[in-house]
Order: structure tokens, then C-alpha cells, then sequence
């Protein structure tokens, strides 16, 4: 049998009601934290290196819940995981040949 829940979701934002055996409770949603005045308060993931997993090459913004990483410049990828855009060398190695015609050397670029 269901029955009603007092978590007063109209006037606390980001709160939910989970039903448990014989009852419910109320929590707030994920990315929120119960704060001193009892209401769900966003969780500042960048605070921390372990509260995200933005890569060492890459900025961490806190966004409403959640947060947002992004490669510093020179890097690419998600920001979880970047990579070293370019490492310019005039000995051939393993890598992409590039031709350039500016200059009347090839050289290769070493992807990381």
C-alpha cells in the first residue's frame, strides 16, 4: 500500500523522495548536499581533484549539480582523458607525415 511522503518538494529544490520498506526518505539529487538550514545545496566538484575526474591537462568548472572539465590549450580530448596536440620534430619517427609548403622540409608530428 502507498501512502504519502512529507518531503516538501515545492519549497526544496533539488530533493527527491525515495520509498523504502515500510516508508520513505528524503535526499537530495545527485551533485547536492544537505546543507546547515536542512535544503539541498550544490556540491562544488572542482574543490577537489577527487570529487572529479578532469584530467591533470584540463580545467574543472562547477555547473548546477554537476560539473564540466575542458582541455587546457595545446590539449585535446574530453577533458577526462587530453592529449598533447603537437610535438614537432624533423626526424622521422613514427607519427603523420606533413608537408610543408612554406618551407622545404617535411617533418613529422608525434601524436601522444
Amino acid at each position: 500500500m502507498l501512502g504519502t511522503h512529507n518531503c516538501d518538494l515545492s519549497s526544496h529544490r533539488h530533493v527527491e523522495c525515495v520509498n523504502t520498506k515500510g516508508g520513505f526518505r528524503c535526499q537530495c539529487q545527485s551533485g547536492y548536499r544537505r546543507g546547515q538550514d536542512g535544503k539541498c545545496e550544490n556540491v562544488d566538484e572542482c574543490d577537489s581533484a577527487d570529487a572529479n575526474n578532469c584530467h591533470t591537462h584540463a580545467v574543472c568548472s562547477d555547473t548546477d549539480g554537476s560539473y564540466t572539465c575542458e582541455c587546457l590549450s595545446g590539449y585535446q580530448g574530453s577533458g577526462e582523458i587530453c592529449v598533447g596536440m603537437y610535438l614537432w620534430l624533423r626526424t622521422p619517427i613514427w607519427g603523420i607525415r606533413v608537408v610543408s609548403c612554406k618551407q622545404k622540409y617535411s617533418y613529422f608530428v608525434l601524436l601522444l
